[in-house]
């Protein structure tokens, strides 16, 4: 299995002065050929550990899939060979209107255009799942208001990594029902703006997922089977999703599996969100009630790492903070300079482009409410001029998540991929402070 000279990625840019998972595999080699002489005396040699850039796309294609959990909408992505692409659909763009209530699309579309995106992707529907599974999982909690959509080329790049990445589409936060929450007359679920009415929480929805998936690779008759592998099991989330993989870890064991890692992208607390997002309350009330809230939790006895804007206008750093003196270790926090909300979010360079969303929010005011401007500025916190650019922070959230899954599971002996050095000489100066403890 080679790492593949191109990126099919097309939201991943390059830059040169990086260590690539080849480049460091031939390092390697050479200095093992060092330490060994022509005499056949053994020469020991002390091999520092080399870091490995891992915002390239991986050895795998990925395939996409729709399961349906109890009445929630999973999207599944796995590795698929490279060779086995021409057996699926290829799939290169999405639109952002899949998140939209069937009931509210038409509307939505008249009223703000600008919403509507062709996501570029690169996946391969229904194509065979790489027959060297079976894959760990890694499990996915998209941010309050969003939708697994919104971050397919951030997942589909895990998963390129040898991974098969699940993402439940909330019926308690996504979307759909955050725009149903705004409805004039009050409204707060309807069968098409909210989704299935299940009442599941977030963390209902990713154990179930897990359930799911243990059925899925038992069946001889799915094409996920025996390519599955729960019992190494890794949680991300971002934003409100940050939250809820760190609820996970607190609980314990999910569907019976432990979590071999937690991390959190831009993440809330695990704790009431009420206060995080009070806006008349101080930062230093929002801090002070977060830090009491948390006082109260066990804290998760497993390796969590917290990636944090410096900017972040919805997830105040200092919240970030608090979590991380929190954990117990082993624990790290990477907060990067210059940088919002949405590093991880694929609309956010679309965003940028067009100059933000709340800008040219007129028209859903208008039918919605102010309600729906303060979702819009949540989602284009980080990702407007003045801020560290979309694609800087796409590497760099890639790159943190693959490594520290790896390092987690034991697929790297060691974390040179994760040292701040490393992460500051590869992706420069949007590595703002690194805190480490192990």
């Amino acid at each position: 299995m080679t790492v593949p000279a191109s990126n099919p990625n097309p939201t991943t840019t390059r830059r040169t002065g990086r260590i690539s998972a080849a480049l460091a595999v031939a390092v390697a080699m050479m200095l093992f050929a060092a330490g060994c002489s022509t005499g056949g005396d053994e020469v020991l040699v002390e091999v520092e550990p080399v870091g490995i850039d891992y915002s390239e796309f991986g050895p795998y294609a990925v395939g996409s899939r729709l399961a349906d959990v109890d009445g929630v909408e999973v999207q599944l992505l796995y590795p698929v060979d490279r060779s086995e692409t021409s057996n699926g659909t290829l799939i290169s763009t999405v639109s952002s209107d899949v998140a939209f209530p069937d009931s509210l699309r038409d509307v939505l579309i008249e009223a703000a255009p600008f919403l509507v995106q062709e996501l570029p992707v690169e996946l391969y529907e229904g194509a065979p799942v790489a027959g060297d599974g079976p894959f760990p999982v890694v499990l996915y909690s998209h941010g309050f208001g969003g939708h697994p959509a919104y971050y397919l080329n951030n997942l589909a790049h895990t998963a390129s990594w040898g991974y098969v990445v699940a993402a439940p589409n909330h019926p308690s936060r996504n979307l759909a029902s955050t725009i149903a929450g705004g409805l004039p007359g009050g409204a707060t679920s309807s069968d098409d703006a909210a989704g299935p009415a299940t009442g599941s929480t977030d963390t209902d929805d990713l154990t179930a997922t897990v359930t799911a998936l243990d059925q899925l690779t038992a069946d001889p008759d799915d094409p996920l089977h025996m390519a599955v592998d729960t019992s190494q099991l890794a949680a991300a989330g971002h934003s409100a999703g940050g939250s809820a993989a760190m609820r996970l870890a607190v609980a314990g064991q999910v569907a019976g599996r432990d979590l071999a890692t937690v991390i959190g992208q831009a993440p809330a607390p695990p704790v009431s969100l009420q206060i995080v997002a009070d806006p008349d309350a101080t930062e230093q009330e929002r801090q002070t009630a977060v830090s009491d809230a948390l006082d109260d939790v066990a804290a998760p006895q497993i390796p969590v790492l917290l990636v944090a804007g410096e900017r972040d206008g919805v997830i105040a750093l200092s919240t970030v903070e608090a979590t991380y003196e929190w954990l117990n270790a082993p624990r790290q926090l990477v907060v990067m300079a210059n940088t919002g909300h949405n590093p991880v979010l694929d609309l956010c360079a679309t965003i940028r482009q067009q100059g933000g969303l709340v800008a040219a929010a007129g028209g859903l005011v208008s039918v919605f409410g102010e309600s729906v401007e303060r979702l819009l500025a949540l989602g284009e916190d980080g990702c407007v001029e003045g801020f560290t650019e979309p694609e800087v922070g796409f590497d760099v959230i890639r790159h943190l998540t693959v490594a520290q899954v790896r390092w987690a599971l034991g697929q790297d002996a060691d974390r040179a991929s994760l040292d701040p050095t490393f992460l500051r000489d590869t992706f420069g100066e949007v590595i703002g402070p690194v805190e480490t403890e192990l």
